[in-house]
């Protein structure tokens, strides 16, 4: 089996998140230290998806800021 050299975390998007904002590139320092610097219960609360590959990522990422667009556009019509 291939070594890991790096992985692809995706989180959930909020209404004003970019690509950049929900899909990142670590290797493993990087992923450590992520790791470390979140507050606790962060990694659930964002529903973070980790990928070996960075295709799939890209479609989760994608996924997930449709969501959250769809999800604000219902909020703000209820808001009016």
């Amino acid at each position: 089996m291939a070594e890991i050299k790096k992985v692809w975390l995706v989180v959930d998007a909020s209404p004003e998140s970019t690509i950049e904002d929900v899909l990142f590139e670590a290797d493993f320092p990087k992923l450590a230290d992520y790791m470390r610097g979140i507050p606790r219960g962060t990694w659930e609360d964002e529903h973070t998806s980790v990928y070996l590959n960075e295709s799939e990522a890209t479609a989760d990422a994608k996924k997930r800021l449709k969501k959250s667009t769809k999800t604000a556009s219902v909020e703000t019509y209820r808001r009016i």
